[in-house]
């Protein structure tokens, strides 16, 4: 790919993490709650960590990284670019990160 296509597929890429991040998920609401009570954060591969284990907050995060990753894998290929890249800019993008 020569440059400018390079930085349009960078764009591209960025922009469809935020508007993956965007998303009106039903669940939206308490994985911010997770994040601000503590429970869960951001990891630095773009996928959910949880930090305080319970059944239910370890289903609820294995099934909300299951979905990210579709999510992840569905961008990578559209735009062309690396595997993996979406998830990294998208934890750019995010906030929480885990300790």
């Amino acid at each position: 790919m020569n440059k400018p296509n390079q930085s349009i597929g960078k764009i591209l890429l960025a922009a469809s993490a935020v508007f993956l991040l965007a998303q009106g998920s039903a669940f939206a609401l308490e994985v911010a709650e997770l994040k601000q009570q503590g429970i869960a954060c951001e990891d630095k591969d773009g996928f959910l960590r949880v930090l305080k284990h319970s059944p239910e907050v370890d289903e609820f995060v294995k099934g909300k990284n299951s979905e990210r990753k579709a999510k992840y894998d569905e961008i990578d290929q559209k735009t062309g670019a690396k595997s993996g890249s979406t998830a990294l800019i998208t934890y750019e993008k995010v906030d929480h990160h885990c300790p």
